[in-house]
């Protein structure tokens, strides 16, 4: 990793009209960004031990929709999926991710052995670039090697994505885990995969 990414300089804005201002942080952004990549680059994601890695919350506020039902979420999926999380991809061109999903059963739509996932969560490093930590959007966590999940997602010009909050059931021990926030998460957590299955193909 290049010095100046290890030991950023601090803007000095002292003096600066808005513009100067403006441009110095612009400046000094998209360096960040050139060191952001730099780092991705060298990662491979195959070996990383994603249970081990610390979370946190991205800044960004999320709102959750009102008065969904599973029926309605559903309804606003073009795919409904449930599979395995085979492998998480980090993005070299934008700060995001890609997960690779072996789908086992279609609940609508109609969808290959494997999908792509597109995600706003990722991958940032700690400590001057010398650990990770894993950063998740409130309503689309990133989703890890592994995980059994249900997807309810949509499409977008630049792939499949979860929809907000109503998109991602984990199975955990054999039963359903919604995110917080879900606006019927209550009505499906602690479900077996099997009544939620069931609940999927009727709704």
């Amino acid at each position: 990793m290049a010095a100046t990414c290890l030991h950023p300089s601090p803007v000095n804005d002292a003096g600066l009209s808005d513009t100067q201002r403006d441009q110095a942080y612009r400046r000094a952004s998209a360096a960040g960004m050139q060191c952001y990549f730099a780092w991705i680059a060298t990662l491979d994601p195959a070996t990383l031990s994603y249970a081990t890695l610390p979370h946190t919350g991205m800044a960004a506020l999320y709102t959750p929709p009102d008065g969904k039902s599973l029926s309605e979420a559903k309804s606003d999926a073009s795919l409904v999926v449930v599979g395995t999380v085979l492998s998480s991809k980090p993005l070299t061109t934008s700060v995001a991710t890609q997960a690779t999903v072996a789908v086992s059963q279609v609940f609508k739509g109609q969808a290959p052995s494997t999908i792509v996932v597109n995600q706003a969560s990722h991958l940032e490093p700690r400590d001057n670039f010398q650990s990770i930590w894993i950063v998740d959007a409130s309503n689309a966590p990133l989703l890890i090697p592994g995980d059994v999940v249900f997807l309810l997602l949509g499409t977008a010009p630049v792939g499949l994505y979860q929809l907000s909050f109503t998109g991602t059931y984990y199975v955990r021990n054999g039963r359903i885990l919604a995110l917080p926030l879900n606006p019927f998460g209550d009505t499906v957590t602690g479900l077996s995969e099997d009544d939620f299955s069931a609940a999927l193909t009727n709704a």
